[in-house]
């Protein structure tokens, strides 16, 4: 099932607060609308009643998607820097709903999904977007490692990330994303035939390091540099 909070968050540009639902879970296989909402992002946005400002609160809730074999604890971005323990809470949460710990149906349907863990709304949406096209999220890290190996200009700070933002057609569009604000700050558009070669053993280290918990990001390696 899909659970919601009522809350009265305060608008981030006059302070009025004004009443909300804030999701505590998501069953995108019951409530598919959920997940279209989340995908052109109007899922949690307030419109504030008083100044017309638009905003959303961080995410922190679990999103579980059977039918495209998806388990994700999403967290707050601002969290990021508590990446190895939130993801040890998100291994003992997923335990005891679909693993080991967890009753012999609910352990079935565990073998079919994937579990993750993403920090802020632009991840999770890419997250999302793999699932919807296919696209191998370990790769997608390893060519977002690539572009940034290339140099050239890289607006990338403690706040900036580069997220698969869309797919139009074959062609893969990533942008240079302020992930709190979810503002872009520049795209990149590349073929998604580009994936292809990230499943050599010249990559065998790398991919190993990006997707050796439930935290598969390239932020795993750059967040404690």
């Amino acid at each position: 099932m899909s659970f919601f909070l009522p809350i009265q968050p305060p608008c981030p540009s006059c302070d009025t607060e004004s009443p909300m639902e804030l999701v505590l879970s998501v069953n995108a296989d019951r409530r598919p609308q959920l997940r279209l909402g989340m995908l052109d992002g109007t899922f949690q946005r307030q419109t504030c009643p008083a100044c017309g400002a638009t905003f959303r609160p961080e995410p922190e809730f679990i999103y579980q998607d059977v039918g495209r074999g998806q388990w994700i604890a999403v967290e707050p971005v601002d969290n990021l820097a508590q990446w190895q323990t939130l993801e040890d809470k998100a291994y003992a949460t997923w335990d005891r709903a679909f693993g080991d710990r967890a009753g012999g149906p609910a352990r079935e349907i565990g073998e079919a999904l994937t579990p993750r863990v993403t920090f802020g709304w632009p991840a999770v949406v890419e997250k999302l977007l793999c699932a919807e096209h296919g696209i191998d999220d370990i790769h997608l890290e390893l060519m977002k490692m690539s572009i940034i190996r290339m140099g050239g200009s890289v607006p990338m700070d403690d706040t900036t990330e580069l997220r698969l933002a869309r797919v139009e057609g074959d062609t893969l569009v990533l942008g240079w994303i302020e992930a709190k604000a979810e503002t872009p700050v520049s795209i990149i558009e590349i073929p998604q035939s580009g994936l292809e070669g990230y499943n050599t053993e010249a990559w065998a280290p790398l991919r190993a390091q990006v997707s050796a918990g439930l935290y598969v990001d390239m932020n795993r390696l750059l967040a404690g540099a």
